[in-house]
């Protein structure tokens, strides 16, 4: 699909929020509660789980499991910079649940890293030092382990000058033919796609 400008982008889901109230818009992972938003978070939301666990045999987490019984009528999904903690063999599935719990013809609003800026812009500068403390301007090592963290450790790394992350892992990257062929293959239409440091995408069930 041709891509769209990030403000052409969220024009178009502007105009799509407007049309459904609280209890018809579901916030997967933001965080405590909205005005705007039904949310569903490990703590506080309206519904209470973890995402990251639900699809993960080795959690065996009752409860997570649990929100399969979510309602199944919402009219907008949004999974904000929530899909790169899940590890790529649950992705499938995960998006085929969320397909589940929409309304016909529902909507679905992704935000996630795209992988393919990551290493463009990396590859287009020779600054490595700066954004972790292990890596020294000669290293030649220092491409790979910027990637690994700037990929995998889920954070801006300027915020953590001691090389530490929060442990909020990244455990899956899209760029954005991968991030469309998931989609399809689960069941959704794409609308409306934007590609730039961030990967946009509004899709249709």
């Amino acid at each position: 699909m041709e891509t769209i400008s990030r403000d052409g982008f969220f024009d178009i889901l502007e105009d799509i929020q407007k049309r459904f109230s609280k209890e018809f818009k579901l916030d997967i992972g933001a965080g405590g509660r909205s005005n705007t938003w039904t949310t569903l978070d490990k703590v506080g939301g309206d519904y209470t789980g973890d995402i990251r666990t639900m699809f993960a045999p080795v959690y065996n987490n009752k409860a997570d499991k649990g929100l399969r019984r979510i309602r199944n009528d919402f009219a907008l999904v949004k999974l904000q910079h929530i899909i790169e903690h899940i590890e790529w063999i649950y992705q499938k599935e995960m998006f085929k649940w969320v397909h589940s719990i929409l309304s016909y013809e529902g909507y679905l609003y992704i935000e996630t890293p795209n992988v393919d800026w990551v290493i463009d812009s990396y590859l287009s500068t020779n600054d490595y030092s700066s954004e972790h403390p292990d890596i020294k301007e000669d290293d030649p090592c220092r491409l790979i382990k910027w990637l690994n963290f700037k990929l995998y450790s889920g954070c801006s790394t300027n915020k953590y000058k001691d090389g530490c992350t929060d442990g909020d892992f990244h455990l899956c990257m899209y760029n954005q033919q991968l991030l469309e062929q998931v989609l399809i293959d689960s069941g959704f239409k794409i609308k409306a796609i934007s590609a730039e440091e961030t990967l946009l995408c509004l899709a249709q069930k």
